[in-house]
């Protein structure tokens, strides 16, 4: 009965998230000149090469993914097909709304290619900044592993237990540029947790 919707649920779903994000993303101002803290020529190229190398492993994550041979769940019965599916729609609405709250809350001071100057960028710690160090990350892991559970194939969560090293790596590349631009950071790290 739910033939062909658990596909169309993810695809509306990752389609909300990258529709947010390239609002976001152009509605972003960009920043420039004032006070530097730190270097941006050498911040923005670390950046780059972060982005480049997060895509690569991205590509080689999904290919190993679709390699491996997993079983997909077991169709048990009527009832058990509704319940991953209506999990994995619950999954993805939690981690479009945590994405949605977190860009509207970081606002401008959000940068895709590490382009943060002291005087033009602040540190969020409101909103669901407050209680984790990053929410837009967390809502992509999120929404991977409803990807999985809601179409119910196991290769696609196998992919998303892949993808949680660099984007550990990729958190951890942020939180340096992060603690250079603002000394406050590593006490706002005591305070929050990473994604969870």
């Amino acid at each position: 009965m739910l033939e062909g919707i658990e596909w169309a649920t993810m695809i509306v779903g990752w389609t909300i998230m990258f529709i947010v994000l390239f609002i976001t993303k152009y509605k972003t101002v960009k920043v420039g000149g004032g006070i530097q803290s730190i270097s941006t020529e050498k911040m923005q190229k670390e950046t780059m090469i972060a982005n480049i190398i997060f895509i690569l492993y991205f590509f080689a994550a999904g290919l190993i993914a679709h390699i491996v041979v997993f079983p997909d769940f077991v169709q048990y019965e009527f009832l058990a097909h509704y319940f991953h599916y209506f999990l994995g729609v619950f999954i993805f609405a939690i981690a479009i709304w945590l994405y949605i709250y977190a860009r509207i809350t970081l606002g401008s001071n959000w940068s895709w290619k590490g382009e943060l100057l002291r005087d033009k960028t602040k540190l969020i710690t409101c909103g669901p900044y407050c209680v984790i160090r990053h929410p837009t990350y967390t809502a992509f892991i999120l929404a991977g592993f409803a990807s999985g559970v809601t179409v119910a194939i196991t290769r696609i969560l196998f992919f998303m237990i892949l993808m949680l090293p660099i984007i550990y790596w990729r958190a951890k590349v942020d939180e340096k540029h992060l603690k250079a631009l603002f000394p406050e950071y590593k006490e706002y790290m005591k305070r929050t947790r990473m994604f969870f």
